[in-house]
């Protein structure tokens, strides 16, 4: 009786106040390297380079009001998942950019994450259970499948949408018992946080009223009432999303095939479907043994399958039993764990299927932080049975330690040296090129990260393996082609510049590049055409007019090479450390004019040129 009065009250007795605490002790231990880290991929855009976060809490009127990817480009988008970025926004107002603060932020809510799992899972079974929720808890904290979202920053948003959506049932369990409107009303704005967070929310809209009409549906007025709280949370997630996103999204977007493979339109339907079941398969066996764990999926990673590969039949197989033995296990008793823990993990990988629709990633790990949950239930409940008993004691039975003692060792090990690979850019992409060799993207990632810190050569040659996998893959050809120009290997650069231009048409970069090829080699007619073509498209385009004024100078056309240049001047008066002055000095000594050479003399001994 005062077990269940004090479940009642909402309060945490000594042991499970206990067990909370030591969940949030593995969790913070297992990713407190991550500590040590550098910003990561889309850390950059969401928080370095991001100019709304850049403003801290000045900030934030932007960051509520304009697509998630806007302060850090105008490009159109679908996203508004503002919640992240405001907290990163109060974070840069009082620590700036400095990673570490950012990694704590993550570690700490992924704690919270944890522990509202926890908690959900003993609020279920008003704390009659103990093994499976601890059980569960703990393969969930140690599960070296949220490396991902932990080790990256900008993955704070799905941290935050489950630290929410669990957080929003805990309290929904709570008022179906006692009906205090606060308790509805609290619930609803943490699910209302979690939509605002990440839109993987809206899964919850099939879970949240199973577990409410399956496991608390006593009063069936309260139940009714807490449905219908969330489904006008979601509602009104859906509306502010709406308005924030309607002036800014005119279409939708394509897929890049270079993001999604499965998005190619030369794709057949039949090849993208074996594909996607393929991968389901991969997600499985991930969550089973999450090794080699990598940080992108792209072409050609995962190769294309049909429906006579053989890996495409047994993860088929594979989904429609785990299908027909959730449908089976809750028409049998629907308060069957079993069926509810696949029905979880069914639900909540939906979305990322891209069976339904296509969506942005073939395959992240990030999309199973979510759907993990029901395999660390499923799991959880196997224990459970080995120990024969619900009390603690029973997880030092030597069989149940033989069990869980490895497994658990395994995943913080597996966790711990993962999250030591996310250390920055260099070594993420270094270390999980040797896992995925045939990865175009993560090839490319490689090849640039090496280039831009002066490993030239061995930038080009990972490179030219990105392109030679996917040889229409505009981006590396375009980095491609400068490397190239940099490592005065000008033929190389005009083929992937030209290339680049080629699949890009209209792209003043691109463009750019290729001028500045036909520059170095002289061909100053047809770098002229194409700086020419590159001011009508983009008139303040400083570099286009600067060369312009080169192949100009060069072709000994002097007047069309003064225009050019002090155009350069009144757009940057300082461009290229005041080269153009050099050039003007130059120019007009050859034609006699020393005089206004002077001139442009002074202005460089200003400066300390001369």
């Amino acid at each position: 009786m005062k077990q269940e009065q004090a479940y009642s009250t909402g309060m945490i007795d000594g042991v499970w106040k206990k067990l909370a605490l030591l969940l949030t002790l593995v969790a913070f231990v297992v990713y407190a390297n991550t500590l040590v880290n550098d910003f990561a991929l889309d850390d950059y855009l969401v928080i370095k380079d991001n100019a709304f976060v850049a403003k801290g809490l000045g900030g934030i009127f932007d960051i509520l009001t304009t697509p998630y990817h806007k302060g850090f480009n105008s490009a159109a988008t679908e996203l508004y998942r503002p919640l992240s970025l405001v907290v990163f926004a109060i974070v840069h107002q009082f620590f700036g950019a400095a990673p570490a603060v950012y990694h704590l932020v993550n570690v700490l809510v992924y704690a919270g994450c944890v522990v509202a799992f926890f908690l959900f899972l003993s609020r279920l079974f008003r704390r009659r259970r103990v093994v499976m929720p601890f059980v569960a808890a703990l393969l969930f904290a140690l599960h070296p499948i949220h490396t991902e979202v932990v080790a990256n920053c900008k993955s704070l948003d799905e941290l935050l949408c489950f630290l929410f959506c669990f957080s929003a049932m805990n309290m929904l369990l709570a008022y179906t018992e006692r009906g205090r409107a606060v308790q509805l009303a609290g619930s609803a704005v943490l699910y209302l946080l979690a939509f605002l967070a990440k839109e993987t929310a809206v899964t919850m809209l099939a879970i949240i009223p199973f577990v409410l009409l399956v496991y608390r549906n006593e009063d069936k007025k309260r139940t009714m009432t807490a449905i219908a709280a969330i489904v006008v949370m979601a509602g009104l997630a859906l509306a502010m999303r709406y308005m924030v996103l309607s002036p800014y999204s005119t279409a939708a977007t394509d897929i890049s095939f270079i993001d999604n493979p499965l998005a190619g339109k030369h794709i057949p339907a039949a090849t993208r479907m074996a594909t996607a079941i393929l991968i389901l398969g991969k997600y499985l066996k991930l969550l089973l043994l999450p090794y080699p764990l990598i940080c992108d999926y792209s072409y050609n990673s995962i190769p294309f399958a049909d429906f006579g590969n053989i890996w495409v039949l047994l993860s088929l197989v594979t989904y429609m039993v785990l299908a027909v033995v959730c449908v089976l296990r809750l028409r049998r008793s629907r308060t069957d764990m079993y069926g509810f823990g696949i029905l979880f993990y069914m639900v909540t990988l939906s979305l990322f299927t891209n069976i339904l629709f296509l969506i942005g990633d073939n395959m992240a790990e990030r999309f199973l932080f979510f759907p993990s949950v029901g395999i660390c239930i499923v799991a959880a409940l196997l224990v459970e049975r080995l120990a024969q008993r619900d009390d603690m004691s029973a997880l030092y039975r030597p069989r149940v330690l033989a069990i869980l003692l490895p497994v658990c060792l395994a995943y913080a090990g597996i966790a711990v040296a993962r999250n030591a690979e996310w250390k920055n850019n260099t070594t993420l992409y270094t270390a999980d090129v040797q896992k995925a060799p045939e990865d175009s993207r993560l090839n490319f990632f490689v090849g640039n990260e090496l280039s831009q810190t002066g490993d030239l050569r061995g930038g080009i040659a990972y490179m030219q393996k990105a392109v030679e996998i996917y040889p229409e893959y505009a981006a590396a050809h375009l980095e491609l082609g400068r490397a190239a120009y940099d490592a005065k290997m000008p033929d190389v650069a005009e083929v992937h510049a030209r290339k680049a231009l080629e699949l890009l048409p209209g792209n003043v970069t691109a463009a750019n590049s290729l001028g500045a090829t036909y520059l170095a080699k002289g061909r100053y007619d047809e770098a002229i055409t194409i700086y020419e073509g590159v001011i009508r498209r983009e008139p303040g385009n400083v570099l286009a007019h600067f060369n312009l004024g080169a192949s100009y100078a060069n072709k000994q056309q002097y007047a069309q090479a003064l225009a050019a240049l002090r155009a350069t001047v009144m757009l940057d008066p300082a461009y290229g450390n005041y080269t153009p002055y050099e050039y003007m000095v130059r120019i007009y000594q050859k034609m006699g004019m020393p005089d206004s050479a002077t001139v442009y003399e002074g202005v460089l001994r200003r400066v300390g040129r001369r």
